[in-house]
């Protein structure tokens, strides 16, 4: 199965640093995708998804779209994209070996490299965009409910909350 998420969606957003190897990123991608995402959507979206991503549905359930709502006002819709880089920005953060500074990545995977108190701070703020980004998929579900009827919006957690568990 190809990954949703490519290198362009993360640098898209953050720079980061040009050493990362393929398999690092595969790995990290791969845990964004089949542990957070799968989460969210619930293993029936999920797996039909990864099925038919060609599927004008889920092409734009990946990239997002402008769309009305009931009341008449449009919203943007973000796309899970956004979502997958930062949860792999967090994934990265926690457990790779480069912090993300705001002049990009610097790599601690060298010696004599002390690692920095802030990669604390920093997967906090990637936690912080996954919860603001999945409130919005969400929403976009809810409202969309007969395009994606694998949706279970009953079973999911409640908007603005988000767990983690660390191994």
């Amino acid at each position: 199965m190809a990954l949703l998420l490519k290198q362009a969606d993360i640098l898209a957003i953050r720079r980061i640093s040009s050493t990362i190897n393929a398999d690092r990123f595969n790995s990290f991608a791969k845990e964004a995708e089949e542990v957070h995402l799968r989460m969210l959507l619930g293993d029936a979206l999920y797996l039909d998804l990864i099925s038919n991503i060609e599927d004008a549905k889920y092409v734009t359930l990946l990239a997002g779209e402008n769309y009305k709502k009931p009341d008449g006002f449009w919203v943007k819709y973000f796309g899970l994209k956004i979502y997958l880089a930062y949860a792999w920005l967090f994934i990265n953060t926690i457990e790779g070996d480069e912090f993300q500074a705001n002049i990009g990545s610097i790599n601690f995977n060298q010696q004599n490299t002390p690692l920095v108190k802030g990669k604390s701070n920093a997967s906090a703020k990637y936690q912080d965009s996954m919860i603001i980004y999945k409130n919005n998929i969400i929403d976009y579900l809810n409202e969309n409910a007969e395009t994606y009827p694998l949706w279970q919006s009953t079973n999911r957690e409640p908007r603005g909350k988000y767990t983690f568990d660390i191994i």
